[in-house]
């Protein structure tokens, strides 16, 4: 005798099986003590399953969800937009820096060695130049005054992001 599947009794418990599998599922039945106490537990899963109601979704609840989802990935995507300008930023003025430092060190020493140190040394004197007409006293007021309402702004807006978001 072949054995039965437990796919093939749970078909008999839907219901599912040609009259002739029903009768070689009956006479199995009756030949097979483990193959009974298999279809005993199945039938006990199979009717408490029947017993669960089916549970309804509130009208909407997958547009819901679905427009959280997309918020959420719309979120992040402003949230790394926003991490990539401040990092540029901070990169530019790092990059700044570095070339005042170079300018300074060049600067400072009494030789110039070659034609290209002289002409990045004479375009630093211009932008230097440039930089300290533009800072003066009441102009670094103003910078620092902007700089803070651009990094308050930056703030609320990214708290103001998460707050809807989460």
């Amino acid at each position: 005798m072949k054995r039965i599947s437990n796919d093939t009794l749970n078909k008999y418990l839907d219901g599912e099986l040609s009259a002739d599998e029903v009768m070689e599922l009956k006479t199995a039945f009756s030949a097979d003590e483990n193959l009974r106490k298999r279809f005993y537990e199945l039938q006990y899963i199979h009717g408490e399953l029947n017993r669960i109601s089916e549970y309804e979704l509130p009208a909407g609840f997958s547009s819901g969800l679905m427009l959280k989802i997309y918020n959420r990935n719309k979120f992040i995507k402003k949230q790394k937009a926003f991490i990539a300008s401040v990092i540029s930023l901070l990169g530019f003025t790092v990059l700044s820096l570095t070339a005042f430092a170079i300018y300074f060190i060049l600067s400072q020493s009494s030789t110039v060695a070659s034609p290209v140190v002289s002409k990045f040394t004479s375009n630093m004197q211009e932008v230097s130049k440039f930089f300290v007409r533009a800072f003066t006293h009441r102009n670094l007021k103003i910078l620092s005054t902007v700089f803070s309402l651009i990094a308050l702004a930056s703030a609320y807006y990214v708290i103001g992001l998460r707050k809807r978001n989460l």
